[in-house]
């Protein structure tokens, strides 16, 4: 991840359960599973998924109603690197380190 002062997620996508597709600021996208975050205190709330899906974004951050909200940087560092398929993915290339980029 490249230095910037303030990461902040500068999008935010429902995906399916309670996942969430977050962008940043950095340039990286991150799914995120919210599921084992949802246990104690005020993140309960985010069990209703009626509630989870109500999500927007402040300033630098998603945000449940200025309730809930979690630190860009947990968020980044709790994220997985959306897997992205190509359509060559049987070739040799397959199995370098930009395997995981789209082709055309």
């Amino acid at each position: 991840m490249e230095k910037y002062k303030i990461l902040k997620v500068t999008a935010a996508e429902y995906v399916d359960g309670y996942c969430l597709m977050l962008s940043f600021n950095n340039g990286e996208s991150r799914v995120v599973d919210f599921a084992p975050l949802m246990q104690k205190g005020i993140c309960r709330k985010l069990q209703d998924v009626d509630y989870f899906k109500s999500f927007s974004l402040d300033h630098f951050t998603v945000d449940w109603h200025n309730e809930i909200g979690f630190a860009p940087e947990f968020l980044y560092e709790r994220g997985m690197v959306p897997y992205q398929s190509s359509q060559h993915s049987t070739d040799a290339a397959a199995d370098t380190p930009n395997s995981f980029l789209t082709t055309r």
